[in-house]
């Protein structure tokens, strides 16, 4: 979520998927590997974790922010920034006096914890 510069969303490149191969000779860039997804991951689902871990953070101290009573998850337009983005972080980074990326880090070392 997160182009221009004028924010940093945090990007969930990896949730739910295995790690991507380079192609091979003949494989377009960006073509989709057979079996590239380890699970099925929804938007749903991933606003889930998003708001678990925003609340977590919170509640550990590390944004002295209100937890967002939602969280938009969505498909980037450029489909090499990610296969999901939120502008979370962005929308906290007033309310927690730092800048979006310094609250994105926050958020993205929260949510390397999960598997997938």
């Amino acid at each position: 979520m997160l182009g221009s510069g004028a924010a940093h969303p945090v990007r969930f490149p990896s949730l739910g998927r295995a790690p991507r191969q380079t192609p091979g000779p003949g494989r377009a860039r960006g073509a989709v590997n057979p079996g590239q997804y380890a699970r099925a991951v929804t938007p749903e689902q991933l606003q889930d974790v998003v708001a678990t871990d925003v609340r977590a953070v919170v509640d550990r101290g590390a944004l002295p922010v209100e937890v967002p009573a939602d969280v938009v998850i969505e498909r980037p337009r450029n489909p090499e920034h990610g296969d999901y983005a939120t502008n979370v972080a962005l929308r906290l980074a007033k309310a927690a006096g730092r800048p979006p990326r310094e609250v994105a880090d926050v958020l993205a070392e929260e949510l390397g914890g999960h598997d997938g």
